[in-house]
């Protein structure tokens, strides 16, 4: 899942844990060993295991840049304490996947803009070149 927001693959991890009948820690230990992932959400999902599990679950500054982070570490707790968090999860992930597409919507929907940049900045000068290098050639003739 290469591209993924590291978020959702976590989430995805997650859930296919827990349709295993396999534990949450499972899930977490399988993310923060993962070798292919170095991601932010990582390192703060490493702090936050380290403290819960001293019984102070400190926040990392990554994971509280983001409602869905915060709601996703609230529902890890809620799952380490015991609580059911299959249906919150598959919801946590339906609204987290609806915020993905329109951030990706949103980039790209600056794409024509910034296409249009090299042709002001190129095109443009060039038909005034073209246009106007006639224009002088001729009024340097007349005067000389």
């Amino acid at each position: 899942m290469e591209g993924v927001a590291p978020i959702l693959t976590f989430m995805f991890k997650l859930r296919s844990y827990l349709e295993l009948n396999l534990s949450i820690r499972a899930a977490i230990s399988d993310f923060i060993r993962d070798p292919m992932n170095c991601s932010q959400l990582r390192r703060d999902i490493i702090i936050w295991t380290r403290s819960f599990d001293q019984g102070q679950a400190e926040l990392g500054p990554y994971l509280q840049k983001s409602p869905y982070r915060m709601n996703l570490v609230s529902l890890l707790e809620r799952g380490l304490e015991g609580a059911p968090i299959q249906s919150d999860l598959d919801l946590l992930i339906e609204e987290v996947g609806r915020a993905s597409i329109a951030e990706i919507e949103f980039e790209t929907g600056k794409i024509p803009f910034f296409m249009m940049i090299p042709t002001f900045f190129l095109l443009v000068p060039a038909f005034f070149l073209i246009l106007f290098v006639p224009l002088i050639r001729e009024f340097s003739r007349l005067l000389a």
